[in-house]
Order: structure tokens, then C-alpha cells, then sequence
């Protein structure tokens, strides 16, 4: 039952997440496309450090989440969690 109250408890940083994931990636996409379409090159150089940005850091941010989860898990479940 410890697992299971800890996966629930997993549900708000899935979604966190999954959000921000979309809206940076939105944010790289719409900038391209203001980049390419109305001719502005600085758009287009912000787009590309924000989109390596996403994909140095998020990785990393995920990892850590995501550790920091099996570790409470883990001691929810050995220490009979409440």
C-alpha cells in the first residue's frame, strides 16, 4: 500500500513535467517560426539557446526529480510511510 500511496503522490510531478516540457518546446517552436516567417534572426538565435538550454537542463532536472521520488518511495515503503 506504500507503493501505491507513493505513486499518487508521483501524479503532480508527472504533470509538472509534461507541462513545462510542452510549453518550452511551444516556446523554441513559435520562436523558429517568427524567426523563419517575419525575417528576424535574433528570434531565431534565442530559439536555438533556449532549445539547447531544454535539452541540457531538462534531462538533468528529470533525473533529479526522478531520484528524489524512488528515494521517498523507498523510505515510505521501509519505514512503513505515513
Amino acid at each position: 500500500m506504500a507503493l501505491a500511496s507513493g505513486l499518487r503522490d508521483l501524479t503532480p510531478v508527472i504533470i509538472a513535467l509534461v507541462f513545462s516540457t510542452i510549453i518550452g518546446g511551444m516556446g523554441v517552436y513559435v520562436l523558429n517560426q517568427m524567426s523563419t516567417q517575419g525575417n528576424i534572426p535574433i528570434l531565431g538565435n534565442i530559439s536555438d539557446k533556449l532549445a539547447n538550454w531544454i535539452l541540457t537542463w531538462f534531462p538533468i532536472i528529470m533525473l533529479v526529480i526522478a531520484v528524489g521520488v524512488v528515494i521517498t518511495v523507498l523510505f515510505k515503503s521501509l519505514g512503513g510511510g505515513r
